[in-house]
Parts: C-alpha cells; sequence; structure tokens
C-alpha cells in the first residue's frame, strides 16, 4: 500500500514533513496546502510538489505568481489517507472538523494542546496509533526529554529528573518573533514535565525554562538523581548506539555554532537526533549531570514519519523506526534495533 499524505503549512516543520516523505517508498505527497503566498509556496512550486490552497479566495494571487493550484483543502482531503497538520499554533484545532467530517486521521504537531488527541512518541506508544483519529507528536524538547530518558532506563534507575532549557526564543524563519536582547524568563514550571508525563506516567520530572535570543537550537541541562551504579564511559557507549541518540565529541561542543558545525553534511545542517555533549556526562555520587542540544527543526520529523506509516502499516515498532531512520541516512547499527521496545 502506498500511503497517500497530504499537508497544511509548508514552513518550518512542513517543508521537512514533505521531503522526508518523498524519501520513503511507501509514502507519496498528494498535495501542499497553504493560507497564503508565500516564499513556501514559490519553493514547494519549483520543487513540484501538488499545491492546494486553504481558500479558493486567493486563487487570483497565486496563479498570478505563475502558481497553479490543483484546488482547495477540501479537494486534497477527498485525495488522501492522511493529513499532516504543521499550520501555526491554534489553527490546526480550527482545522479538526473538517478532517473529521472527511473522516481522515491528522498528525498535529506539538504547539497544540494536549487533549485534542493522542501524544505520540516512536519508542513509548507507536501500538496506540492506529486506534487514534487525531495524533498529536510530542513537542520538540518533549520528544528529545523522552527519548534520551527511553534509553537511560535502560542502564540505570532513575528517582527524580530536573532539565532547565534554554530555549531559542525563535525559529530561523520567524525574525520578527522572540526577545532580541536578555532572556525571556518564566517563573513557573514548564509544559514540558506534563507533556514527558503524558508518554512516561512514572517519571518524576520538573522542568524550567528560559528563552534566549538565539536560533542554533535549545540547549538542554539534566541533573538525574540515580539509584543504581554506571560508568561514564559505559553511558556514553549506550547513548552512543542507541537509535535517535548520538554523544557529540567535546570538540565540537564548545558552542552552539560547533554543535550546527558537526552535522554541515546534512541538509541545512539539520540535527534530527537528540544530541548528548560527551564532556558534560559526569557521575557524582548518585547524581547525573549531562548537556543535550535539540533541533527544534528537525528532531519531531522522524516520529512524524513513523506515525504516518504506523498508522497504515503491520509492522512491529522496531522495524518502523529502523525503516525510517535508514530512510534519512541516521540509522545505527542494525542489532540496536533489536528487542528496542
Amino acid at each position: 500500500m502506498t500511503i497517500k499524505v497530504g499537508i497544511t503549512g509548508f514552513g518550518t516543520i512542513g517543508k521537512r514533513v514533505a521531503e522526508a516523505i518523498g524519501l520513503q517508498n511507501d509514502m507519496c505527497l498528494k498535495g501542499v496546502v497553504f493560507r497564503n503566498l508565500n516564499i513556501g509556496a514559490l519553493t514547494a512550486r519549483l520543487k513540484g510538489m501538488p499545491i492546494y490552497l486553504d481558500n479558493d479566495a486567493i486563487l487570483k494571487e497565486f496563479i498570478k505568481a505563475g502558481v497553479q493550484p490543483l484546488g482547495n483543502l477540501t479537494d486534497l482531503l477527498m485525495e488522501i489517507d492522511i493529513m499532516v497538520d504543521c499550520t501555526p499554533r491554534g489553527q490546526a484545532e480550527k482545522n479538526l472538523p473538517l478532517y473529521k467530517r472527511y473522516n481522515i486521521p491528522v498528525i498535529l504537531q506539538g504547539g497544540e494542546k494536549d487533549e485534542l488527541g493522542l501524544t505520540f512518541n516512536s519508542f513509548i506508544n507507536m501500538d496506540a496509533v492506529k486506534c487514534n483519529q487525531v495524533i498529536r507528536i510530542a513537542s520538540c524538547n518533549t520528544t528529545g526529554i523522552v527519548r534520551i530518558l527511553f534509553a537511560l532506563f535502560k542502564e540505570i534507575d532513575m528517582d527524580h529528573v530536573f532539565v532547565s532549557l534554554v530555549r531559542c526564543a525563535s525559529d530561523p524563519d520567524k525574525g520578527s518573533k522572540g526577545i532580541v536582547n536578555g532572556l525571556g524568563i518564566t517563573s513557573e514550571k514548564s509544559h514540558h514535565a506534563q507533556d514527558v508525563q503524558l508518554l512516561l506516567p512514572d517519571v518524576h520530572i520538573y522542568t524550567k525554562a528560559v528563552a534566549a535570543p538565539m536560533t542554533h537550537g535549545h540547549i538542554l541541562f539534566f541533573s538525574i538523581d540515580i539509584r543504581s551504579e554506571c560508568s561514564e564511559e559505559t553511558l556514553i557507549k549506550r547513548m552512543n548506539e542507541h537509535p535517535r541518540l548520538i554523544v557529540l565529541p567535546g570538540l565540537h561542543s564548545h558552542s552552539t555554532s560547533t554543535i550546527e558545525a558537526f552535522f554541515s553534511n546534512r541538509k541545512r545542517r539539520d540535527r534530527p537526533y537528540a544530541v548528548l555533549l560527551e564532556d558534560s556526562i559526569e557521575i557524582i555520587g548518585n547524581k547525573l549531570f549531562f548537556i543535550a542540544s535539540i533541533h527544534m527543526e528537525s528532531i519531531v520529523i522522524p516520529e512524524t514519519i513513523d506515525c504516518i506509516r504506523a498508522k497504515f502499516s503491520d509492522m512491529n515498532a522496531s522495524d518502523i523506526i529502523m525503516m525510517t531512520d535508514h530512510s534519512m541516512h541516521m540509522d545505527k547499527e542494525t542489532e540496536a534495533y533489536k528487542n528496542l521496545l
């Protein structure tokens, strides 16, 4: 079966999902929906992607710019098996009644309310996808935290997890958004702990976050109370072997720029991994400390592809993860996927 996928929104996440779908041998991109004429629409046209409009009122504007849409959103809904809604926060919720009317399952991104659908992570609840029509991919930081904790569970017993997040105030394509000079400080607990507990309810976790004027990726500081012995060397080895994690050598861990430069062989320097900084991994008594880098623009793309495949495939979760990783050129040794879940 070839899974016919539609995408609404072609920004930071949408364009990457579209490209990732093009790498899959069991999926095809049937169309991308735009709400206005922008650089994304022109890029999609140049790439030969089928273009649809959110509403017919903007048709003349597109035609004037040399972009010939194939129809509107409702036309696309009659052509697809599943929709990936990558529109700005809040817009996807407004679209849900339309998806429901056409009986089209939809994948939302992490900015949407958790009560709208199943919060998803590939390592935790892949099997639950089939019986849910609305699936919400966990946010970038939640995805990274859950990946890391899932891998750590296999090596150590944890008592309490505290994560301090230095978040990017904006994405690179949203220059008008976010603080310019200084830190945006929020005194209350950040939403990430609650999101993690939707997926890992037995984890005792507390998270705090500040927003910084940068776009290179979020930086997370972990402090974990542990109840079992494990050497730093063993942890580094195991984390590096685990799918969708990578331990960055110290030479490349000096700044967000050097972290980004390590991945210069990937398009846009995307980092779909959760990246742990090797020199930061330290065990002192019953405390484990380390720093992780999370690329907000690309880390959720593998989970999104997994989710599409899991909705329609009879493959087991480990094989789905391995297939996605291989297609995105981020696969580990085959042995790493055996007994993964």
